[in-house]
C-alpha cells in the first residue's frame, strides 16, 4: 500500500478512495499514526492497527466487518461503529484509554472484544438481543456508568452485581425480566 514511513501520523482518503484494506496490520509498518480516515472502507482486517498505540481518531463510519485485534492495543478513547455487524474476537482489546462503546448495530458481542479496557464508562449495544453469558461487567468494566441494549429484555441473575458506578440503563420495555440480584451493589 504505501512504502515504510514510520514518521507518518494522519492518514485520510477521501469519499471513494478506499473500499478494502490489506490484510494483517499492515499500519504496523507506521507506529506513529494518531489518525486514519477512510469512511467509506467496509471491512477492517485482522490486526489493522494492532500495536499502532499512537491511534487516537479513526472515521470508518460504512465499515460493516470489524477483524480480530483490528485496534488491540491503541489510544483509542471511543468505538464508535455505526454500522458494523460482525466483530472479531480481541477487537478492542488492551485500550487502557477506551471510555464509551457505540455499537448500534453489532449483533452479537463478547467478553474477548474489550479485553483489559477497564476504563469504559458508556457502553451501547443496540443490535443485540441477548446479552452475552460470557460477561463479568464488573470486571470487565468496572467504571462502568451507563448500559444500554435497547433490544435486550432478559437481565441474567447477579449480571450487574458488584458494578458500584453504574446509575443508568436502558432496556427493552417489552416483556423485561430482570434476574435475582442483577444490580446487587449498584447505584440504580
Amino acid at each position: 500500500l504505501f512504502s515504510y514511513c514510520g514518521a507518518v501520523q494522519s492518514f485520510s482518503f477521501k469519499s471513494a478512495d478506499v473500499i478494502t484494506f490489506p490484510q494483517n496490520g499492515v499500519l504496523q509498518k507506521y507506529p506513529l499514526v494518531e489518525n486514519f480516515n477512510a469512511p467509506n472502507l467496509l471491512n477492517l482486517p485482522a490486526n489493522a492497527f494492532a500495536g499502532c498505540s499512537h491511534l487516537k481518531t479513526y472515521d470508518f463510519s460504512n465499515a460493516i466487518t470489524i477483524g480480530a485485534r483490528a485496534f488491540e492495543n491503541t489510544s483509542i478513547s471511543f468505538v464508535n461503529f455505526n454500522k458494523a455487524i460482525e466483530i472479531g474476537e480481541g477487537a478492542f482489546a488492551y485500550n487502557d484509554d477506551l471510555e464509551e462503546i457505540t455499537l448500534p448495530s453489532a449483533t452479537s458481542i463478547s467478553a474477548d472484544m474489550f479485553s483489559v479496557s477497564t476504563c469504559v464508562e458508556s457502553v451501547s449495544f443496540g443490535g443485540i438481543t441477548e446479552l452475552p453469558k460470557d460477561f463479568d461487567v464488573s470486571v470487565l468494566f468496572p467504571n462502568i456508568t451507563h448500559f444500554s441494549a435497547s433490544k435486550v429484555n432478559n437481565i441474567p441473575d447477579y449480571y450487574f452485581k458488584d458494578c458500584k458506578r453504574l446509575s443508568s440503563f436502558d432496556f427493552s420495555p417489552i416483556n423485561r425480566i430482570i434476574g435475582e440480584g442483577a444490580f446487587e451493589n449498584c447505584d440504580i
